[in-house]
């Protein structure tokens, strides 16, 4: 699977923010969503969104990612390939920046009141959990 994995991450960053969701939508998280913030973002193309059920379930999600980019072998500032961002254990929002990719993990409460997707209204939602892939121009 590894190889499989390997072969979509590349340099393409609508690649990587797919394969990313997927690897989340396997981990059964939840509502999860990728925006191209390309037009509206000077620092990074597409923001992948999940929202987990318990900071458990964050935990186990983010080890799930981190794992997957370990045997992707995503080069960056991290051991894992990337800068991982994490407010405090108790916040129940995680963010890891792969560059061309930022990936928000958050519990339903903190995906609930931070409402990313209406903040970033005039991005694009390139794929929902459960949807095909949606118009460019969609709205949440």
């Amino acid at each position: 699977m590894a190889t499989q994995e390997a072969a979509q991450l590349g340099p393409d960053s609508l690649r990587t923010a797919m394969t990313i969701a997927a690897l989340l939508v396997e981990h059964q998280a939840e509502e999860t969503v990728v925006l191209d913030v390309s037009r509206q973002s000077g620092w990074t193309d597409y923001f992948v969104i999940a929202t987990t059920r318990s900071h458990a379930h964050l935990r186990g999600v983010l080890r799930h990612l981190d794992a997957a980019l370990r045997r992707l072998g995503h080069a960056g500032r991290e051991p894992a390939g990337h800068s991982l961002r994490r407010a405090p254990d108790d916040s129940g929002w995680v963010l890891v920046d792969l560059g061309d990719v930022v990936v928000h993990l958050m519990t339903d409460e903190q995906r609930r009141f931070y409402e990313l997707e209406r903040l970033w209204f005039r991005s694009p939602i390139v794929f929902r959990d459960g949807a095909s892939p949606a118009a460019p121009g969609a709205r949440p």
